[in-house]
């Protein structure tokens, strides 16, 4: 029997997996392992995640931008893969991955296998995975009643000592064009910005990674918003993005996070719009993209994106994918093929045909791990989601059996168990076919809430009008104001 543990950290509003996560999991399920998910919420994971994690003992642990933490190093004995979700740089405790090389596989793109041996020289470099980005999305037959499709987070805008500086030095042209060139380096190839660039910013590197990353992002989609776009994701601060008149009115509110989800929007979508964030490195040796390329180009929506040479390496043999370098080329790119349905088409057609001849499935990702770590299959396995939420107090979640079977016409099962164990929540949902997990869970607390609020109210106004207090309070202002 195998047990596959994945570790991540994905702060999105939601108790189900983010759509990547949720893939690899049901990937692991497929193919007949035991699964254990754990999103936690935090960058290493707290103690109790950390103890559940060991009780499962699992075979194999795979986790993203190594969120982990020692406890689970020394509790398990079983090899640790870090797939690199974003870059070196936004790696958890690195000093780990000295103590305990031994154990360590890394898990990048083809193109970064050399980077990333400079970058962690302890790790052998017979221990560097090829990690190709995957889907198990499909395309279905459905009404293609979006224009353009965006779903992803809108970071927050944010005015911090790097916006105060450049506002403060606006007179000052060397100061300017010195601050312009270290925004291109970082465009380039992020990995190159050094403390010195940070510096003189004023900032530190999520800082700068923030703001370039929003607003390069937020000025294409506002771009392309005139064209019919469709806004969908996790939108932390919508006062500010209302500074985006365009873009602001195409938000939906409705959330798309799980798998389900996202293959519904694509399917529905004539164009899927893929703006990098800024550590996506465009650098021609070491450049990278987003993992919903593969998302996209699975459906039957067209994919169009930020220019990346990487994407003409991996899929160049069976499609050309149309990609722009600003936002005026993005507006023209996409106007034509809105009007040009044969070029559109041939895109998706041979898109579809990369994603499954190019081995870019999730399904040959497992293969690959059980390949290489000799993991053995097991009937009638198990599917476990833990996740640490921070919404009433200390809190856990835990989904087990039957996530997220992909049906076009019937709803995900999701079976959520719940145990009240000392002073910690639980919460129990049975069976319930929805679109919308985290919104009904939502709306029982608020209602839980708002019944305690106004049996509170109530019973303080008895007392208070009980006991005459509000004569006494009326004597005390009239009182006060000399009446």
């Amino acid at each position: 029997m195998s047990k596959v543990c994945i570790i991540f950290y994905a702060c999105v509003p939601s108790l189900m997996p983010a759509c990547h996560y949720e893939q690899i999991g049901l990937a692991f399920k497929n193919a007949s392992h035991e699964v254990l998910m754990v999103n936690s919420r935090h960058s290493i994971p707290n103690k109790r995640i950390s103890e559940a994690i060991c009780k499962f003992n699992p075979d194999l642990i795979l986790t993203y931008n190594h969120v982990i933490n020692e406890l689970i190093y020394k509790m398990t004995n079983c090899p640790i893969v870090i797939i690199e979700a974003d870059t070196f740089s936004h790696f958890s405790d690195k000093e780990l991955i000295a103590k305990y090389q031994d154990r360590i596989f890394l898990a990048v793109p083809h193109n970064r296998r050399e980077l990333i041996a400079r970058q962690v020289p302890l790790v052998r470099k017979d221990r560097i995975i090829i990690y190709k980005s995957s889907t198990l999305l499909k395309p279905e037959p459905t009404l293609m009643d979006i224009n353009i499709s965006f779903i992803g987070t809108l970071n927050q805008l944010q005015t911090n000592k790097l916006v105060l500086n450049l506002v403060a030095n606006f007179n000052k042209t060397e100061y300017l064009s010195k601050a312009k060139n270290i925004f291109q380096k970082a465009l380039y190839n992020f990995e190159t910005i050094d403390e010195n660039d940070l510096e003189f910013l004023s900032c530190n590197r999520f800082e700068l990674l923030n703001y370039l990353s929003t607003y390069t992002r937020h000025g294409i989609l506002d771009m392309v918003a005139p064209l019919g776009l469709h806004c969908y994701g996790h939108f932390p601060t919508l006062d500010k993005l209302a500074e985006f008149y365009d873009l602001f009115f195409c938000l939906k509110s409705t959330p798309v996070y799980s798998m389900a989800e996202n293959q519904r929007i694509y399917n529905r979508s004539k164009i899927s719009i893929n703006c990098h964030f800024a550590h996506n490195i465009r650098q021609a040796e070491y450049s990278s993209y987003s993992w919903r390329v593969p998302d996209i180009m699975a459906t039957n929506s067209c994919l169009v994106s930020t220019e990346c040479h990487a994407l003409d390496q991996d899929f160049g043999k069976w499609v050309k994918i149309p990609q722009f370098s600003n936002k005026v080329e993005a507006y023209e790119i996409c106007e034509k093929l809105l009007k040009d349905d044969s070029w559109r088409n041939e895109i998706v057609r041979n898109s579809q045909i990369a994603i499954e001849e190019g081995g870019f499935t999730f399904d040959e990702r497992v293969k690959e791990f059980e390949q290489l770590f000799n993991l053995k299959k097991q009937e009638n396995v198990n599917f476990k989601y833990l996740i640490d939420l921070e919404i009433i107090g200390d809190t856990n979640i835990e989904i087990v059996n039957n996530i997220s079977l992909l049906k076009s016409n019937v709803d995900d099962i999701k079976v959520i168990h719940t145990v009240l164990e000392k002073s910690k929540f639980y919460y129990t949902l049975h069976r319930i076919y929805t679109l919308n997990l985290e919104s009904i869970f939502y709306m029982v607390f608020n209602l839980i809430r708002s019944i305690a609020t106004k049996i509170f109210r109530l019973s303080f106004k008895k007392i208070f009008l009980k006991l005459g207090l509000h004569h006494k309070l009326r004597e005390l202002m009239y009182s006060y104001l000399g009446k």
